[in-house]
């Protein structure tokens, strides 16, 4: 059972408390993944694989860090590893040792890999304008700085729960 505080009430739900507010960003965080998790599923991906692919894409033909991929999407190292390879089995990356720093691994796009990014992005552009198209101009500015206000706040904060998200996302 939830600590006493932990879930919020129905009427803090409907008001602009603090615990309501953050119960309904979670909410619609979740409903964004899901929503994602949808659009790329034609593609065989799901969020958390196109993320990775997009990470990887504008890093170009060089690659990334595997350790600057994992710390870009806030995954362990064991995580990124087991998602990397199993991106790599299924034909969407490559992996390599660093020839700078043999330590490191390098995560390229595959040719399967480049080939997708077009039709992801696109997919991506439409799925957000099929979300947000309601929203008029000053809505969406006004609706930015407030993110760009909660991001601030929880720039350099790890939280326990990290652990439980990555979890969840190394799929």
């Amino acid at each position: 059972m939830a600590p006493d505080g932990f879930v919020p009430t129905a009427a803090e739900l409907r008001t602009s408390s603090s615990a309501g507010l953050v119960q309904r960003l979670l909410s619609a965080a979740h409903g964004l993944e899901r929503r994602f998790d949808d659009c790329f599923s034609p593609l065989g991906l799901n969020l958390t694989r196109a993320e990775v692919l997009a990470y990887v894409a504008r890093h170009g033909s060089d690659g990334c860090a595997q350790t600057d991929l994992a710390a870009a999407l806030r995954l362990s190292e064991s995580n990124i590893c087991t998602l990397i390879e199993r991106m790599r089995a299924d034909g969407w990356l490559l992996r390599m040792r660093s020839n700078v720093d043999r330590r490191k691994s390098i995560v390229m796009l595959s040719p399967r890999g480049l080939d997708v990014m077009d039709e992801l992005l696109e997919s991506r552009r439409r799925q957000a304008a099929e979300l947000l198209g309601a929203l008029e101009t000053g809505q969406l500015e006004t609706l930015n700085r407030l993110l760009d206000a909660v991001l601030d706040s929880l720039a350099g904060s790890v939280t326990p729960s990290t652990s439980t998200i990555e979890l969840r996302r190394a799929s």
